[in-house]
């Protein structure tokens, strides 16, 4: 074994007989460089500008940031305005004022609301006595005893007609006022009182025609 030709790349083989059977060996250093497959197949660093030194460098694919996404804003549902509400009032009128009404409603426009509150400013110093003569007949000043009804409901409804159903739409703010004029004017409703300012504004202006 210490002969120098053996030590020549080959010569071992070549000594036993087996030249060209034994694959080549290879050798890599250390330090060499990888397969060029091995480099094609890694990901190329994102470049990254630098803000301090103004300089590029190169950053991983790894932590390249994710896009964000948008925030979704709500915008909060605007509440409705409570003076905007109104409640419906039923009311009970003669048929010839019922008809009246529709008329005065198709003529200037206004709503059944306003209508009933133009009868009530109208007549609004005769409302005691205008809810008086509904409950009974008149008595003279003074007197110790209550009205009495001329005639009984179905008699007056036979000579005037039965009053039909009417109805008005009503604010919080004006229930408030209708319900103080039911309690000064011994009204027994809301439906009474705007009744008979009703009756009174329209029959009126029906006898002075």
């Amino acid at each position: 074994m210490s002969d120098p030709n053996l030590r020549r790349p080959g010569a071992l083989g070549e000594a036993f007989g087996l030249a060209g059977r034994l694959p080549r060996r290879t050798t890599t250093g250390a330090g060499s460089a990888p397969p060029a497959a091995d480099l094609a197949s890694s990901p190329a660093p994102a470049p990254v500008e630098n803000v301090e030194g103004g300089t590029a460098v190169e950053q991983p694919a790894s932590t390249r940031a994710e896009p964000v996404s948008a925030a979704v804003v709500h915008t909060p549902a605007v509440e409705a305005d409570e003076t905007d509400v109104t409640f419906q009032v039923s009311v009970y009128v003669l048929p010839a004022v019922s008809r009246a009404i529709e008329e005065a409603r198709r003529r200037t426009g206004r709503t059944n609301a306003e209508i009933a509150y133009d009868a009530i400013d109208a007549v609004r110093d005769r409302l005691p006595e205008l809810v008086a003569a509904r409950r009974g007949g008149d008595r003279p000043a003074g007197s110790l005893f209550p009205g009495r009804r001329s005639r009984t409901p179905r008699a007056a409804a036979a000579a005037e007609g039965r009053r039909r159903l009417w109805s008005l739409q009503a604010t919080a703010a004006e229930l408030a006022v209708i319900d103080g004029l039911v309690e000064t004017t011994g009204a027994r409703s809301r439906s009474e009182l705007i009744s008979c300012a009703v009756e009174a504004h329209f029959g009126r202006r029906r006898r002075s025609r």
